[in-house]
């Protein structure tokens, strides 16, 4: 019984092979669990290595991370832009916060002021990132081995006109 998907409607089912794997092992089995809510750590891992390519096309076209803000807000200085930087300002935009203000987070647990979001959270923003790059010529690609297969978006996952750096 490896690799079991539970649910309130799977639980007698469970339960029954459970009973029986139990009695076939002698009375002794050793069971892990894992919340499958917030998605496997490959979605993490494919948008980590999308922002690399992300970050060479805005620097290709000279964008720059601010090193302050002054008391109006607008930038004083700046320096290179990061694979980080990228990760941040894409996070947010296509992530975005939830209901209660809290910042959605790629982390499995969240962070203080932070939410981890579900899987279908992440696969939205996955989604959105490959449609902005599509548009601009950006090639993501899936690395070797990985278990994601990021559809095409649904025009729902194309809202991003508001919000998309040039």
């Amino acid at each position: 019984m490896k690799g079991f998907q539970l649910s309130r409607a799977t639980l007698p089912a469970f339960l029954q092979e459970l009973e029986r794997e139990l009695q076939a092992a002698g009375g002794f089995l050793e069971v892990d669990t894992r919340n499958l809510r917030t998605g496997r750590w490959n979605m993490a891992r494919l948008w980590r290595a999308w922002m690399q390519p992300t970050t060479s096309y805005l620097v290709e076209r000279g964008y720059h991370q601010a090193l302050v803000l002054d008391p109006q807000g607008r930038p004083y200085g700046q320096r290179n832009l990061t694979e980080d930087d990228a990760h941040q300002a894409f996070t947010a935009m296509w992530l975005g916060v939830d209901r209660d203000g809290y910042r959605l987070s790629w982390s499995r647990t969240g962070r203080p002021g932070m939410r981890a979001a579900d899987k279908r959270e992440r696969l939205i923003a996955l989604q959105r990132h490959q449609a902005w790059a599509q548009r601009r010529g950006v090639c993501l690609e899936v690395p070797a081995g990985c278990k994601i297969d990021v559809p095409d978006a649904p025009d729902a996952a194309r809202d991003d006109q508001q919000r998309v750096l040039p």
